[in-house]
């Protein structure tokens, strides 16, 4: 974990755990030409860096987001 980082009084943290995660679902066709199994459900996920805000007015960056933020800042 990277230290605090202070922007305008805004106090930004990195933190590994700042992901947003997408999930849906699909019907698509099933391998086998039985009848009754002729679709099925699937499950899909994704999951991406964030920035997250708390009540206190920390944000938490995800470390990549965090090192671009940290590198554009002088």
């Amino acid at each position: 974990m990277i230290g605090p980082l202070l922007i305008g009084g805004i106090r930004i943290v990195s933190s590994p755990l700042a992901t947003t995660r997408k999930v849906w679902f699909t019907v698509e066709r099933h391998g086998m030409r039985k009848r009754r199994r002729n679709w099925k459900s699937v499950r899909h996920e994704t999951q991406a860096p964030a920035a997250l805000k708390d009540s206190a007015g920390t944000i938490y960056m995800h470390p990549e987001i965090y090192a671009k933020l940290k590198a554009e800042t002088p």
